[in-house]
């Protein structure tokens, strides 16, 4: 692999990193602030069209920057693995990331709303469901993202190395 190859797969790494991390971690902040303010908003779809155009301009990042001046070899011997290959790996660790990370959430969340809505009831007896059960949503959608990502991780990493003509 030429190191220019590498430094822009490095790139897109962590291009999708942060847009994972800054999308799935923000939006429900985003969601309730917004509602009072709708500069975040705006601030919010800046930063992710930033980090979209990390993505996709990688290659020319690597150009400007000069990332591979005074590096000693062109290739980077990783064996018998293609850039595909190198990509569907990280995204195959992103994916897993989601799930680890968030999969006790769920089980804690499930757990304390059954528990809380057994337990706590208000002074007539009712059961009291202003138990706050709101991180639940945002841990599903992140396991859901997580499993498509793992069972796409081939077509995502062709898209992502598509060259545009």
């Amino acid at each position: 692999m030429k190191t220019e190859d590498f430094f822009i797969i490095l790139l897109k790494t962590i291009g999708i990193y942060t847009l994972c991390n800054c999308v799935l971690n923000n939006y429900m902040i985003v969601y309730s602030i917004t509602e009072q303010d709708w500069r975040w908003l705006i601030s919010f779809i800046g930063f992710t069209l930033v980090y979209i155009a990390f993505i996709i301009y990688s290659r020319k990042i690597v150009k400007v920057f000069k990332l591979t001046k005074g590096i000693e070899t062109d290739f980077i011997s990783f064996g018998t693995l293609s850039s595909m290959k190198i990509l569907q790996i990280v995204f195959i660790f992103l994916g897993a990331y989601l799930l680890i990370d968030n999969a006790p959430n769920i089980l804690i969340e499930s757990f304390a709303s059954l528990i809380g809505k057994a337990q706590y009831r208000s002074l007539n007896g009712l059961v009291d469901v202003s138990y706050p059960s709101q991180p639940l949503l945002p841990a599903i959608i992140k396991v859901l993202i997580g499993f498509f990502i793992i069972q796409k991780s081939r077509w995502l990493s062709g898209l992502l190395l598509q060259e545009k003509g």
